[in-house]
């Protein structure tokens, strides 16, 4: 495959207290055709030490090689995925101590989804947040994170597919050795992964 793309981004202060910010991805593939990308994001600070925003994106996914095989031949009636996302962000940072709150809302047009083959079946509706926190303490830095996601399935019959919400919860801890030059680093994470169930409803 043939791939030509253009990037391109911008930044601006609004006032003393405020950034709006854009990028720009522009793509030509030789076959999927034209596709875009693009996130715009506004930054506020409240003080030296808080911060919120609000960022929409559109973003896409062509099929891969597995999905086009998936099937046992090449399948060239697959589209790119295409996604809608909003998203509003808190951040409250010290030196020592960070914490970090997001909330999404997302869209998914023409969904991949194997059932046998790949197939493009419908859109995926999902939500969630993402919350991390960040400690130092001496020679110590520890790392706390915990997402949520829960998705709702509508294929283009309008029939509509259950769906189990997905957890992650993930620590991780770092000791600086011998003034800093050295790090010893231990990760624990654990998942309660999603997953369609059940049988589509209409």
């Amino acid at each position: 495959s043939n791939l030509f793309a253009i990037l391109g981004a911008y930044e601006k202060a609004i006032s003393e207290l405020a950034i709006i910010g854009t990028t720009v991805r522009l793509e030509n593939h030789d076959e999927f055709g034209f596709e875009k990308a693009f996130n715009i994001s506004l930054s506020k600070f409240l003080d030296e030490t808080t911060t919120i925003g609000l960022t929409a994106s559109h973003s896409y996914r062509y099929p891969s090689l597995s999905d086009r095989f998936s099937g046992g031949t090449y399948s060239n009636t697959l589209k790119p995925e295409r996604v809608n996302t909003i998203s509003g962000q808190y951040t409250f940072e010290k030196p020592n101590y960070q914490f970090a709150a997001e909330i999404f809302g997302a869209r998914m047009n023409d969904t991949l989804y194997w059932s046998g083959s790949t197939q493009n079946i419908g859109t995926n509706l999902s939500h969630g947040m993402n919350v991390n926190i960040k400690i130092a303490r001496d020679l110590w830095r520890h790392h706390m994170g915990y997402s949520y996601v829960f998705s709702h399935l509508k294929f283009y019959n309008d029939r509509e597919m259950p769906f189990t919400p997905e957890h992650t919860f993930a620590y991780q801890v770092e000791r600086s050795i011998n003034n800093g030059s050295l790090f010893f680093k231990s990760r624990y994470q654990t998942e309660m992964l999603g997953g369609y169930s059940g049988t589509a409803k209409t």
